[in-house]
């Protein structure tokens, strides 16, 4: 499906600088952003995008990204997560005495907790 959208020029640009800043088009953070919303609203038909002229949510909306739930999908795609392509970068990063004391110490935590 293809929608078309008037925005302000500010929206835009706001958008725009949030597509740059996960390395995506505008349309694909567009297309993630709504995918997302629609996913939440399958979850949860009780929440409903709030007017935002009736609540001033100005001091917030810089940080509205922060508090919105992310796909995992939606959180690669702003994160430039690419898989791994050679395994072997893993190995030796943590000293086998270590992984062995961190093991150890999730037992004791756990047998702790009962």
């Amino acid at each position: 499906m293809t929608v078309r959208l008037e925005l302000k020029p500010d929206v835009e640009a706001n958008l725009t600088a949030q597509a740059r800043a996960r390395g995506v088009s505008l349309d694909a953070y567009l297309q993630t952003v709504i995918e997302d919303f629609a996913q939440a609203q399958a979850t949860n038909p009780t929440h409903q995008p709030k007017d935002v002229k009736a609540t001033d949510h100005s001091a917030l909306k810089e940080f509205s990204d922060f508090f919105e739930a992310k796909s995992i999908d939606r959180l690669i795609i702003e994160q430039g997560i690419h898989p791994i392509e050679n395994v072997e970068v893993l190995s030796g990063a943590i000293p086998d005495e270590d992984i062995d004391e961190l093991i150890s110490d999730i037992y004791r935590d756990r047998e702790a907790r009962g």
